[in-house]
């Protein structure tokens, strides 16, 4: 059975929803720096407690595949078309493996609702550029069972969302929980309180960081030990060769055991040394430590100790700033996720960074670390699915989507009636039709950095523009964005241009308000609506006319 929170979501799911949830796939892609993973399941699924991983890639056992691309030919490429090509190979393996487990008939039936998780700390254009991506790469071809909707997670908030509803896991009011994942090349982190238990509801508390520390910078430090053992020879080896040592002895075999205790400082650990690496010179090195005998390395656990401490050291950081920015009382833990997060060294050292802190940190066993966040994107599919938010189960809400800290201010530029004295007399301008001064280049933001707003009511603001004459029935809308910890209500160099909301819109001129100046002159006015809330780095928007929010289809953000 599933676990109590994932019990009360699906119950959730199925009463806020038509029967027509039953008929959806969720496929969830975790797209990771150094490596992905996939992971699918339906609501009959989950209420087994069934999350199914693809666990055979080509080429590889693991439960996540590299990400890596071979060309056999000198090729190039743009980075959006590397990133379709790989999206290609993993949507159509990840295909074949469900088919072969449900058989082709029973998916095709089946809509699709895909979840790809991204980086917090990337911006709009990023997550627009993926979503080009996995267009290109097929993802979003029709299908007979309908149309497929693509959703986008932040990654740590896909990792709490599959840690936190693991089976036993039980939460405390005003917990707060720090979700650091660990990647291969980022490492996000974001924090969330538990505001309520029933409904089970997770609160952001502080503007969620992140930085380039991952677990890469770790091996690229390993090779340098190497390196600096073994000199020109290093040199020799060929791709196939520093493969051989870094994936088969360093990644899969020494990397994953390395722990940070005293113990670990005197083990011997044996890198085999490809003989290519030695051509026609001695096998054996006892010259200085770490020794060489017959073309392997015998390092000791303080020598290998060396590759993890600049990367922990900036995760620590990462650790701290984000705890000092969580001001709220309640127990607080860290929760470690990602490749990196199953490290035991980085459990011993953030658990040895935190314990006189009275600060728990909390790491799932097995595959769980480096899975959490495909499997949170399964979690993820189906809250984006719900309907309302008041739902009742047995007298009780199940998990409902809470409260996102914004790491930006977002809005737009709008004109006022003008007030002599208030404005500068540069913004002055006169408006023809409603034969008023008004006053340019104003910002109203619908959100400013800092702020918490609640998923389950997004932040809405009216607007209107006026016509005469021609009506294309198309609105366009610019969004800008500043990052300054005081957004200014005025236009000024820091204020961005984030994307531009182009809408199709099927409103006749006929229907729209008929308007006369004092002069006589007739025009038409449009009003419509912009919602936004975030979505880590980025922000979500919808474009609301006649009370009607508008399709994907009818309104395109160009970044």
């Amino acid at each position: 059975m599933a676990s109590d929170a994932l019990a009360k979501l699906l119950s959730r799911a199925r009463l806020g929803q038509s029967e027509a949830e039953d008929e959806i796939l969720i496929i969830g892609i975790d797209f990771g720096t150094t490596f992905s993973g996939v992971a699918w399941a339906t609501v009959d699924d989950l209420e087994s407690d069934e999350i199914h991983l693809i666990t055979t890639w080509p080429g590889t056992g693991r439960e996540e595949e590299k990400s890596l691309l071979n060309y056999s030919t000198r090729t190039v490429k743009l980075c959006g078309d590397l990133i379709a090509d790989y999206l290609r190979c993993i949507w159509a393996h990840a295909m074949a493996s469900i088919e072969k487990a449900r058989g082709k008939s029973v998916v095709d039936a089946y809509q699709f609702r895909v979840v790809i998780t991204v980086p917090a700390i990337w911006k709009g254009y990023a997550r627009q550029g993926m979503k080009d991506a996995a267009r290109q790469a097929g993802i979003l071809d029709y299908r007979a069972g309908g149309n497929t909707e693509l959703v986008f997670a932040p990654e740590p908030e896909a990792a709490a969302l599959a840690t936190l509803c693991e089976k036993g896991r039980k939460l405390n009011q005003d917990e707060v929980y720090v979700v650091c994942d660990a990647g291969g090349g980022t490492v996000d982190l974001i924090s969330y309180q538990v505001a309520s238990l029933d409904p089970i509801r997770l609160d952001e508390t502080a503007e969620g960081t992140g930085g380039v520390c991952g677990g890469i910078f770790i091996d690229e430090a390993f090779e340098c030990i190497c390196k600096a053992r073994l000199g020109r020879r290093w040199d020799r080896l060929s791709k196939a060769g520093i493969k051989e040592v870094m994936t088969g002895e360093w990644e899969h075999f020494i990397k994953p055991q390395l722990k940070a205790d005293p113990a670990n400082a005197t083990k011997e650990y044996i890198i085999s040394i490809p003989a290519e690496a030695f051509a026609n010179a001695n096998l054996d090195d006892t010259s200085r430590e770490p020794f060489i005998k017959n073309g392997r390395i015998h390092f000791k656990g303080h020598d290998l100790e060396q590759a993890f401490i600049e990367v922990l050291n900036d995760i620590g950081r990462l650790i701290d700033e984000q705890i000092e920015k969580c001001t709220m009382k309640g127990k607080k833990s860290v929760i470690l996720v990602g490749g990196l997060g199953a490290s035991p060294f980085l459990y011993q050292f953030v658990e040895h960074r935190y314990a006189r802190k009275g600060i728990s940190v909390l790491q799932s066993g097995g595959i769980k670390p480096r899975t959490a966040i495909c499997r949170g994107a399964i979690i993820k599919g189906i809250l984006s699915g719900q309907t309302g938010s008041s739902i009742k189960v047995n007298g009780s809400a199940s998990i409902v989507a809470g409260s996102k800290i914004s790491r930006a201010s977002f809005g737009n530029s709008f004109r006022v009636p003008w007030v002599h004295g208030e404005f500068p007399d540069e913004d002055k301008i006169w408006c023809p039709l409603e034969e008023h001064h008004f006053a340019q280049k104003r910002m109203r933001w619908y959100i400013v950095r800092g702020s918490s707003i609640d998923a389950q009511e997004p932040v809405r603001h009216q607007y209107y523009i006026t016509y005469q004459g021609d009506y294309s029935g198309n609105l366009s809308v610019d969004i800008l964005q500043c990052e300054d910890e005081l957004a200014p209500d005025r236009l000024t160099e820091t204020v961005k241009h984030l994307c531009t909301i182009d809408c199709d819109l099927d409103t006749l001129i006929s229907s729209l308000p008929k308007l006369k100046s004092s002069s006589g002159l007739e025009y038409k006015r449009l009003d419509f609506e912009i919602e936004a809330i975030p979505s880590g780095a980025s922000v979500e928007f919808g474009v609301f006319v006649n009370g009607n929010r508008l399709g994907s289809q009818e309104a395109q953000i160009k970044f």
